[in-house]
Formats: C-alpha cells, structure tokens, sequence
C-alpha cells in the first residue's frame, strides 16, 4: 500500500509541476486533460499494483476501478452532446432578428476602412525605420483592429525578437505602432512594454496571469485606451458544460509598461476596451448553435445552419461587432444572412438576406477586374443606399491596394469598382440604379444647368476633385476629376451641365451636397 501512496503523491506533485511550468491556470481548458491524464496513470497504478498481490486485493481492484469507470461515465454524461445539446446551443445568446438598415447606419466616405490588415502590417514595418535600433531588437507579431476616440487604428506592439533580445533591453521596453485605417497614417508611439508574451521569467504575460485569481483565461490582445497607454487585455473564462463550454465571464487588464493586473467582470469592463469575446469562442458557439439549433439529431442536417469562412470586424456607432454569414450545413457559396455579434457581450443580431458569401463576393469582385490580376481582401459589411454590401479593396501581388469594390450582399452581380472609395461608391450606386434597388423615394438622376458661380479643387485620397457652386442653386457639387477632363478648364462664369443622383446617401455627411455622376462644360 505503501506504493500506491507513493505513487499518488509523486503523480499529485508532477500534475503541479507541469502546470506551473507550462502557465496552465488550474481550473482552465488544459486543465481538464491533465486532470484526465492523472485519473488514468492512478487507474492503472492501481490495477497494476493489485493484481500482483494475492486474491484479498482483487475485491479492493474491483471497487477502484469500478469507481473510476462511474467516474468517467459521470464526465462523459456532463459533457456529451447526446445529453446537452440545448446547453450546448444556448452557448450563443437567441439571436434577435431585425432589419439591416435599422440597425446599420450609412457609412460616411471619409471614414471609409481602406486600410486592409495586409496593408497596415506593410506599414508598420515602414515605421520601424524610424528608430534606427528597432529592427535589431524587436519584430512585428500582429496589430488589432481599434476604435480609439472615435478614429479607427490598427495598433501593433513591437515584440522582442528573442531570448537576448529581452535581456538587453528588458528595462527599456518596446514601443507600438498605430496606423489610421481610413488614411494610412501612422505614428510610433514611445513606451516601455517590458510586459509581453515575448518576454520572459517575470515579465511574461502568462506568468503575470497565472498568480492572478483568474481560474482560465485566453486571447491576449494588445489595446490602448484613449489616452494611448498600453494594455494587454485577456478573456477569463469558466467551463459552463462540465469540463467544456466555455463561456467568457469578465476580463484581465494587464499594464504593459507596470505589469499591474486589474480583473473585472463584463459590464464592468472599460469602455475603451473593444474586444472582450474572443473571435475562436464566437464562431464556435454560432456553430454549436447551428448545429443543436433543433436538439441533438446526428443523421439529420435539416435546418442545421454555420458560420461561413472567415469573420470580419465592423464598427457601428462606436461599438465593434464581429460579422459572418450564416449557411446552410453543406452549402458554401449561398448565404442566409448575417449575424452581427457585440464583441464586448456576445449579444448577436440577425440580419435576413439570402445572397451570397463573402469570399463569393469576392470572387465577383476578382472578376470584374480579371484583366489585372488584383485579389480581394475579406470584406467590410457596409449600408450604402440601406443596402448591405461588402467593401473590398483589391490589391496587387505586391499587397498594395489598386483598386475599391462594393458588392451587393444579396446580388453579387451588382458591384461597382473605383480608384478612389467615391469613385467605387458612385459606380456601386449607377449599378444599383440599373437594377432598380435604390430607394423609389430618393433614386433618381437630375440633370441641372447653370452658371458657375465659384469653383475650388481639394484632393480625396490622391484624387482630384472638384467643388462647384451654380448661381442658380444653394447645393454644392462635388465632381470627381475623372468625369471630364475639361474640368480643369473650367472656371467662374462658364455655363455647365451637372448629372447627379438625387439620393441622400451620395450626400456623406451634409444634404447640402450633391456629388455629381456626369459634368459637362457648355462653353468648351
């Protein structure tokens, strides 16, 4: 008996070693296979140990490994599908299902993300020039897309670059990046994050969160609040399924400069922090949701819905959402609709449209500009004109973008493309207009004639254009260089012949602006 206590005690004693060496936090998701682990070296420990010794034991292996079997019986009951289906499906809050332009409102031009994460990763590793030192002492690992005082950014550490690379510089830090996603600028921002997965001993972020009473936690993310200080953010979670389900119950901020650690619960989370759920978590409870949706019926795909590939990020109002499509369980190129998911709550929207899927839309868009050879980025979910449609810059093989495409969420035949966002807007809306699906109340073009009674050129993402006003009329009209080459000719006085498109959504941000869709000089 002696052995076995022996042996238990040893096994007890590697389970908290293994732990702490590899950061498990006891209680969490890796836990439970550790915890597997042990019930079956004790298992066989004990049969091996007792069916050595004399008959009297065999009465004592009988009870021992009886019990571990109810034992595992009792896991596989908390755990099985079979006997959990409608908590497996309740993982993802009800779905409420409401109208798309309700819910989304028009995207302005000038806040347009036309930054892709390809983009801004070529960006940041521009900006590291800045610093002479920066690329012998730190790399690049990833950037996060962030709402910060109402900008879009995306937001990337610099990591040390190994073991050396902390020792020298633990003290000192790293510095982060921030590229706007609506016009490519971006800063290097000086900090000291000492605190960082790339770091080591005290300053690693796992072992930061291990002594903390966050029983299991996942996705580190790095965000900074709107006064630019760094964090790195973790979703604490707790197995709501026996050992599975997981479910997200607040969060751990981590100073990256301090390593000062701060748990909070979901509604008490900061505002600035954008994202809460982790995007992994989302699409598996939208697909375990799907797939239990009518109870557990293994040999019946009837009804059964999924998340179409990929998840992209939208901001509505200030809040972020994570957007995918929904499908039919077998079905990649149709989409049912959309669900739109609050990445702080996990509260999820339905939005009803069949149509098609993203990478479908982007395929479409592939195909309109076949001849150049351009690939799609995943798209951005937008309302233009009320309608739902992908935003997809196009870009070379070298990772630069070329080209804007819209694509209509419901017909991915009706697309527009443009050199600029407004230029690829106007074409998406001249697309739109020809198969009749812009709004009856404001779809219609207007021709106007009229002196020129001032006129002024500004530049939009590397685009001319022009302002014009008519003495005839109060509105001001914007008129894109590439709809005449005589517009540089233009001047106060000459009598011209505007075309527009008489629909709030061309407007941006002021109904008192019309951006034209044709322009003509009369006097040239």
């Amino acid at each position: 008996m002696k052995v076995v206590v022996f042996s238990s005690i040893l096994i007890v004693i590697s389970f908290l070693i293994l732990n702490y060496l590899f950061l498990v936090p006891l209680g969490g998701y890796w836990s439970t296979y550790f915890f597997y682990g042990l019930l079956v070296i004790s298992l066989i420990g004990n049969i091996t140990y007792f069916t050595m010794r004399r008959s009297k034991f065999k009465i004592i292996t009988g009870i021992t490994t009886g019990a571990y079997v109810i034992l595992a019986l009792l896991i596989a009951f908390v755990n099985v599908p079979l006997f959990r289906a409608n908590a497996y499906r309740d993982l993802l809050p009800k779905p409420r299902e409401m109208n798309f332009s309700e819910r989304i409102h028009p995207f302005e031009i000038s806040k347009a993300p036309i930054v892709t994460y390809s983009t801004a990763m070529q960006i940041v590793d521009k900006a590291i020039s800045l610093d002479g030192t920066l690329g012998s002492r730190a790399e690049i690992v990833s950037a996060t897309l962030q709402n910060v005082n109402g900008k879009l950014y995306y937001v990337a550490p610099l990591q040390h670059s190994g073991l050396f690379a902390w020792f020298n510089n633990r003290e000192q830090g790293t510095p982060y990046i921030m590229v706007n996603a609506n016009n490519k600028q971006y800063e290097l921002v000086k900090c000291k994050i000492r605190y960082q997965p790339n770091a080591y001993f005290g300053q690693d972020l796992a072992r930061k969160l291990y002594y903390t009473k966050a029983m299991g936690y996942t996705d580190f993310t790095f965000e900074i609040d709107d006064q630019k200080h760094p964090y790195w953010t973790a979703s604490i979670y707790k197995n709501k399924i026996g050992f599975g389900g997981q479910v997200v119950v607040g969060t751990a901020l981590v100073d990256a400069e301090t390593g000062k650690v701060k748990l909070y619960s979901v509604s008490k989370t900061p505002k600035w922090v954008d994202r809460i759920q982790p995007e992994e978590l989302v699409v598996k409870n939208i697909d375990l949701h799907g797939k239990y949706i009518r109870g557990f019926s293994p040999f019946n795909n009837n009804n059964k819905i999924k998340a179409t590939e990929g998840v992209g990020i939208v901001y509505n109002e200030g809040k972020c959402y994570y957007y995918t499509g929904i499908t039919s369980v077998g079905k990649d190129q149709s989409s049912l609709g959309f669900y739109l998911v609050d990445t702080r709550t996990m509260q999820t929207t339905y939005f009803k449209m069949s149509g098609a899927t993203e990478y479908a839309a982007i395929r479409s868009a592939e195909g309109k500009v076949q001849n150049l050879g351009y690939e799609g980025s995943f798209p951005t979910l937008l309302n233009v004109d009320n309608k739902a449609t992908y935003f997809i810059p196009l870009q070379d093989k070298n990772g630069l973008t070329k080209l804007y495409a819209m694509v209509n969420t419901e017909d991915h035949t009706v697309l527009g493309t443009g050199e600029s966002v407004e230029d690829c807007k106007i074409d998406y809306l001249k697309a739109l207009f020809a198969k009749n699906q812009l709004e009856s109340s404001t779809g219609s073009f207007t021709e106007i004639t009229g002196v020129v009674k001032r006129i002024s050129t500004y530049t939009l993402q590397g685009n001319s254009c022009y302002l014009i006003i008519l003495d005839n009329n109060k509105m001001i009209f914007n008129v894109p260089i590439n709809q005449s080459l005589k517009l540089p000719l233009t001047k106060e006085g000459d009598q011209i012949k505007l075309k527009y498109l008489e629909n709030k959504e061309l407007a941006g941000t002021t109904t008192s602006t019309k951006t034209t869709m044709g322009f003509e000089n009369l006097n040239l």
